[in-house]
């Protein structure tokens, strides 16, 4: 056991989960435990007299409403992981129904206990920074952050107040992440003379760079919005000299307004190089893009893509013009990143201009979208012509919008005529934006 098996393995649990809620019930008594865990709690707890009242509290504080909460199943169903050890059980699992998990009192009645196995409390034990670890690790991935700041002082743990207390996922404020590093409170690369520390932060909801993942390496855009970007520049230059300058890079992505995902340390994965970028004044110009890659191999699925329905939502109020005009300054290559699969990071303002453009019909069979969303938007799907796993651009002359059984007919079918039709929808499209665009 180590702890990045520890990670994933939590990470995997199974939570039930219908449209945007989800039951906190396992990540809340992981959390109760590893607190009590922390305090110098022996390995087993006692369902009657230590978990059943204490995780009902938290459940009716910090869990959706319900008529009736159930502490039993957590504690209970738990035991599908690993990590996690019941005893004393043999006369509940005779006495309940082989189709049921035993109830409350069956547990009480059985003195059945919980807690981590042997090996993995010993674990635990032995380092109190595991135990940190994994606590952040569910605050940020089973949590909205703010009901964060509640667990931690309700549950006795420590907030993040140094750079070593960060983890991969770690939430902040930009006052947090100011006051941690050190640092400015503006500006996508900042300069810490007091922790030796460069931060760097995509935002992906307000951004005039373009920042894109290829694997594991980050193509970051340098620093100055309009005109041609020079090398030896305040912070380009604190980047580009890195491997020798002592200055350690910390990144964080901006999925959430405000909200300042830690992604993890950066390294140089090659020598920055010039291209030509849309700058703030939407006049091209020559920027730098530093290769760069993270100390850790790969990045938890659950960080990067936890608050990519918050920002598509936010995405549906801009206008044409603000879509096309963040559309403009993106990469046409999507940017792909190493998770537990590989994942293509698609333009979600694109895929909202195309399904806008095609004003509720799919641009296959034409008909209306089968259902509308919780927004009362019509509900169509953005499909590649040419796939992005085959080279295909993130552009607008490559993507349309179909309904679901269009779009699962072209990734099976895949029709020669119904191609050549989506294209000529997609092109039309495209002719139709650069006219109006004068």
């Amino acid at each position: 056991m180590d702890i990045k098996q520890l990670k994933q393995q939590i990470s995997d649990i199974k939570i039930w989960k219908k449209e945007d809620q989800s039951a906190p019930h396992k990540p809340l008594l992981l959390l109760y435990v590893l607190s009590q865990y922390k305090k110098g709690h022996d390995r087993l707890f006692n369902y009657g007299s230590e978990i059943k009242d204490q995780l009902s509290e938290l459940l009716i504080k910090f869990g959706p409403q319900r008529a009736d909460y159930y502490p039993n199943m957590p504690f209970w169903r738990l035991q599908k992981e690993a990590f996690w050890q019941l005893t004393n059980i043999e006369d509940c699992i005779n006495s309940a129904n082989s189709n049921k998990d035993p109830s409350s009192n069956q547990l009480i009645n059985c003195q059945a206990y919980g807690g981590f196995d042997e090996q993995t409390y010993q674990y635990l034990k032995a380092d109190s920074n595991v135990i940190a670890q994994l606590v952040w690790q569910i605050l940020c991935q089973y949590f909205p952050k703010n009901i964060q700041s509640e667990l931690i002082n309700k549950l006795d743990f420590s907030p993040i107040t140094k750079i070593d207390d960060l983890i991969l996922g770690s939430v902040l404020n930009n006052k947090e992440l100011c006051e941690i590093f050190a640092c400015s409170p503006q500006s996508g690369m900042r300069k810490s003379n007091a922790t030796k520390t460069l931060v760097l932060i995509t935002n992906h909801i307000e951004s005039v760079y373009s920042d894109v993942w290829n694997g594991n390496i980050l193509y970051y855009t340098g620093m100055g919005q309009k005109g041609d970007q020079r090398l030896d520049f305040m912070q380009n230059r604190t980047l580009n000299e890195i491997e020798s300058n002592g200055i350690k890079v910390h990144y964080f992505e901006v999925f959430k307004d405000k909200e300042y995902t830690y992604m993890g340390q950066l390294l140089k994965a090659g020598e920055p190089y010039q291209t030509e970028q849309l700058g703030s004044d939407k006049k091209l110009r020559k920027a730098w893009i530093f290769p760069l890659k993270l100390t850790e191999n790969s990045l938890p699925i659950m960080a990067i893509f936890r608050d990519e329905e918050t920002k598509e939502r936010k995405i549906h109020k801009y206008s044409d013009q603000k879509l096309l005009a963040k559309i403009q300054k993106q990469n046409k290559k999507p940017g792909k990143r190493d998770v537990a699969t590989p994942q293509y990071i698609r333009s979600s303002e694109l895929a909202e201009f195309v399904k806008r453009k095609a004003k509720g019909l799919c641009d296959l069979c034409h008909q209306t979208a089968p259902f509308f969303t919780q927004d009362n938007i019509p509900y169509l799907e953005c499909h590649h012509i040419v796939w992005l796993s085959q080279g295909g651009d993130d552009a607008l002359k490559n993507t349309v919008a179909l309904c679901p059984n269009c779009h699962r007919k072209m990734h099976i079918v895949k029709d020669e005529q119904d191609i050549n039709a989506l294209i000529h929808i997609a092109e039309e499209r495209e002719q139709e934006v650069i006219k109006s665009n004068g």
